[in-house]
């Protein structure tokens, strides 16, 4: 299954630059990118980065996988009964041509169980899953703070 998955995506990615002078964009770019430090002995920790739709139809994102954390969770901050939760949700959807901003307080993704120690000399491998089957490989840095924050 996975097999056929990469050579149809394969066979896309290079029928998509058959006929055209320049190569195909990708669906989503991604910017601000970053994961916080974690706490000593902390179980957990979140990442946070804009993902930009540059289709002309709307992009689902159906997971996240990290090969040095257990799991990976799209999580939403909420406020009920005067409260500020957290919770996974299934997926998030980012329109034609928008922005999806994962920040603190908001949208974020909650990496748990780290597989070894993080700290501001080492980044965090990502893959963003598309509900069409693609993949989105990212390296994010670990920061105490956004990195374009002065």
């Amino acid at each position: 299954m996975l097999t056929q998955r990469l050579i149809t995506l394969t066979c896309f990615f290079l029928l998509c630059g058959c006929g055209s002078d320049h190569a195909p964009s990708a669906p989503v770019t991604v910017s601000d990118a970053w994961v916080r430090t974690p706490m000593p002995n902390a179980t957990m920790t979140a990442g946070y980065l804009a993902m930009t739709n540059t289709t002309q139809s709307t992009l689902r994102v159906v997971g996240v996988t990290s090969p040095q954390f257990a799991r990976v969770e799209i999580h939403e901050t909420t406020l009920v009964d005067g409260t500020m939760r957290m919770r996974p949700v299934a997926y998030l959807d980012i329109t034609a041509g928008d922005t999806l901003v994962l920040k603190p307080g908001a949208q974020h993704l909650m990496l748990i169980e780290p597989k070894q120690a993080l700290d501001a000399t080492t980044t965090v491998s990502l893959s963003v899953m598309i509900e069409d089957g693609s993949q989105i490989d990212l390296t994010l840095p670990v920061s105490q703070r956004a990195p374009n924050v002065q």
